[in-house]
């Protein structure tokens, strides 16, 4: 969050300073500050054992060898890492987002999800993939994403046709309309398999077939759920409790 000494004198007022109702521990200046754009694995959760910090840059990285397919939680200031169970990043287990804004305590313990014991390596979020395919369980004619970077137009061919998706993301948002207006719903890849959600998060379907769902022969764009591509209004202040993200 930052660093105080002596020759910068009193602060009588954290009002518009990160440290503002943020600060929960403070260390002395020898203990080393991490890099920026970095996440941190723990053996055990609450952040607890051995310790492996990693900067997040393009590219696979390997996690430190005495926490491979052992890290019980996480938390740094990385706006998106993939965590694969391959240490040369294969085998993709999902996507930890936001460790910074407000959703670090969802990752203070990995127990009943799928990174527990599984991360081996990570990489940036810059590749992510997705396919839509013409027909359910992904055949027919496909429409393919390699770089999810802002709103993202259907291909012609699939334009409000595709009946299923597959990626290498957490999450997509669905639109009926070519510029990422008319909010369909969200889509979630997670490890077991993904599912479907309305406004309401309520539980729909697998994505290897829009049959009997919002998305049949609906999406004509999507976009990443990415917080950076949205507005964060969290419960609580400062950045604290679940964002709402819009």
């Amino acid at each position: 969050m930052g660093s105080w000494n002596s020759t910068l004198g009193a602060i009588v007022n954290f009002r518009r300073l990160t440290a503002q109702d943020a600060i929960v521990s403070v260390g002395d200046c020898k203990q080393p500050i991490d890099p920026p754009n970095s996440i941190s694995f723990y053996q055990h959760k609450n952040f607890g054992g051995k310790r492996c910090n990693v900067q997040v840059r393009k590219g696979c990285q390997p996690i430190c060898p005495d926490l491979d397919h052992q890290a019980s939680s996480a938390e740094g200031d990385a706006g998106c890492v993939h965590v694969y169970e391959k240490p040369n990043c294969e085998g993709y287990v999902g996507e930890l987002t936001d460790l910074k804004v407000a959703l670090m305590a969802f990752y203070s313990n990995f127990k009943w999800t799928t990174y527990q014991d599984k991360i081996s390596s990570i990489s940036d979020c810059s590749n992510r993939t997705v396919s839509f395919f013409e027909h359910k369980h992904y055949k027919g004619k496909r429409c393919d994403f390699n770089k999810v970077n802002g709103c993202q137009q259907m291909c012609p061919d699939l334009d409000k046709k595709a009946s299923s998706v597959r990626g290498d993301i957490s999450c997509i948002r669905g639109y009926d309309d070519a510029n990422c207006t008319s909010f369909l719903g969200r889509i979630y890849f997670p490890r077991p398999p993904p599912y479907i959600t309305t406004y309401a998060h309520r539980f729909i379907g697998p994505p290897n077939n829009f049959k009997n769902t919002f998305l049949q022969d609906t999406i004509s764009s999507f976009r990443s759920c990415e917080t950076a591509a949205g507005v964060n209004f969290p419960f609580s202040r400062p950045l604290g409790g679940f964002p709402w993200v819009h």
